[in-house]
């Protein structure tokens, strides 16, 4: 434990003012607004939203670079080159978008008759990631006065990951918790590490992205009576559809997931599987707003050793629709929801309804940071219970996250659950504080 909030002292150490994180969603906002108006051809709205905030915001290279493509659709290919001057000129060379930069300073420098020019800046544009095999392409292929090919970026098709959580938990719940409702109190704490590896493929299908992951992960808690809730977890999912394009006004998707985990009750031994099928639905308001739907359907197994009683069998389908509204304000987002949930377990003492409330707050804090709050009131019913249950609760959750560069990031979690019932054994309190490291392996 005093390892951890060493760690969460030093995070606190490099807080920088606000100022900066309200630019960065300044910026967003001009960006997408330009965007918008640059992808209908509208150009002037677009032209005027980026003049007025390079003036506030002149190092804002994204900005300059969209105000360039706005100029080459014009055909003002003198007044894109300046734009495009200024991008690579204020802008990081190792901005990973460097190199789309050059290539598009290339290509008004192309169209305004300097072909030496542009094969130099080509040639720039070659050595860059994103733009390297598009840059070498239009050298070979480079006609004077001509505009060129349009860049295809080359995204990685595999990525992978690995992430440890290690913290401490005040009250280890039964693994099948996490899983479906109907919680109950085991009374014992205990320090806990986790380890997660993911690989992610991504590809064209349809005219859509379908991404595919599979993922595994082990838990050990240390103290010796929280061991037999040691699990490992693995993943498969598959999502297919839109891309989350922020300017389209709606946009949905459909996915699967199969888990299969293990908890060490007596030795490792299989717990349980799900099968889910989800739709989901985003429809945008604005570019401050949107309501997002989504629609699982869950198929959930547990093993059933022999003498257990039937009516706490929690196999069977589940079904949890949810509606959430998200809105911008100045530098902070603000969510609200409602999800419902039906379990239609095969024992009747986990048959259930539910009903949660979810709000959460994220915004910046300093340049580096992001602070996410989250609450969510909860009731349950298990009216078909020998007990006649009845569970009311609610969740709190409190995040701080921060990027290092591409590849690594650490986010401090801490979690506090309540839950109160007519049944003794499920009323129960849970804190849990964590340190989350991820890597991008690749």
């Amino acid at each position: 434990m005093r390892a951890v909030f060493l760690v969460l002292a030093g995070f606190c150490m490099g807080f920088a003012g606000p100022a900066r994180a309200a630019d960065e969603t300044n910026r967003e906002i001009a960006r997408t607004f330009a965007n918008f108006h640059l992808q209908q051809k509208n150009l002037r709205p677009g032209w005027a939203v980026l003049r007025q905030h390079l003036e506030s915001d002149p190092a804002d290279v994204g900005a300059w670079n969209l105000l360039g493509l706005i100029y080459l659709e014009a055909d003002q290919p003198s007044y894109a080159m300046k734009a495009f001057h200024n991008a690579i000129e204020r802008g990081s060379t190792s901005d990973p978008e460097r190199g789309i930069y050059l290539y598009n300073y290339a290509d008004a420098a192309n169209r305004a008759g300097r072909e030496t020019q542009a094969r130099d800046l080509l040639a720039q544009s070659a050595v860059h990631e994103l733009s390297g095999a598009g840059a070498k392409l239009a050298m070979a292929e480079l006609k004077s006065g001509a505009a060129l090919p349009v860049l295809s970026l080359e995204a990685k098709s595999w990525s992978g990951s690995a992430t440890v959580f290690s913290g401490y938990d005040s009250n280890v719940l039964l693994f099948s918790d996490s899983v479906v409702s109907g919680g109950t109190a085991t009374g014992t704490a205990s320090p806990a590490v986790s380890t997660i590896l993911q690989a992610r493929h991504s590809r064209a299908f349809a005219s859509q992205p379908l991404e595919a992951a599979i993922s595994t992960g082990f838990t050990y808690y240390q103290a010796s009576e929280s061991r037999k809730f040691n699990n490992l977890l693995s993943a498969i999912a598959l999502d297919w559809g839109a891309d989350n394009d922020e300017l389209a006004v709606f946009d949905g998707s459909v996915g699967t997931q199969l888990d299969l985990s293990f908890m060490n009750t007596n030795g490792f031994q299989f717990f349980n599987w799900s099968e889910a099928l989800q739709w989901r639905g985003k429809l945008r308001h604005s570019l401050r707003a949107e309501t997002e739907f989504a629609i699982p359907f869950t198929y959930y197994k547990f093993r059933v050793e022999e003498g257990d009683d039937p009516e706490d069998d929690r196999s069977g389908l589940g079904l949890a629709p949810s509606l959430t509204h998200s809105r911008q304000f100045g530098s902070s987002r603000i969510s609200g929801g409602l999800r419902v949930e039906t379990l239609f377990s095969r024992g009747d003492n986990y048959r259930s309804y539910s009903l949660a409330i979810p709000v959460s707050v994220s915004r910046p804090v300093g340049a580096e940071w992001r602070l996410r709050a989250l609450a969510e009131p909860q009731a349950a019913s298990y009216s078909r219970s020998a007990t006649g249950r009845r569970d009311r609760g609610i969740k709190f959750g409190l995040a701080l996250a921060r990027s290092f560069g591409s590849s690594f990031s650490a986010t401090m979690d801490y979690s506090f659950r309540r839950n109160l019932s007519n049944v003794e054994l499920a009323t129960y309190a849970k804190h849990s504080l964590m340190l989350m490291v991820n890597y991008e392996l690749f």
